[in-house]
């Protein structure tokens, strides 16, 4: 029983860190892809807030909520490779 206990809890931990790398990288990308958008748009006005507007937008985003399939997915496909072996 602890063994299968330190095995969620590995996985936990990974599926953790994947996700928080996975949500930095998505975000960064996002930020650099709108000051290049920005600055070939020569943005008149307050240029800091339409960056936080555009963050804003990349919040509510449906590409920002797909990253939680990262908790999702490999748990699903574990439990399907477990059950396809046992009972198929």
């Amino acid at each position: 029983m602890f063994a299968f206990l330190r095995l969620v809890l590995t996985f936990v931990v990974i599926l953790a860190l994947l996700y928080a790398a996975l949500s930095l990288h998505m975000r960064l990308r996002y930020r650099a892809r709108l000051r290049r958008h920005l600055d070939a748009q020569h943005a008149d006005g307050d240029r800091a807030l339409l960056f936080r507007e555009g963050m804003q937008r990349y919040d509510r985003s449906f590409q920002r909520k797909l990253t939680h399939l990262v908790y999702v997915l490999p748990p699903s496909a574990i439990l399907l490779i477990i059950y396809v072996i046992n009972f198929l």
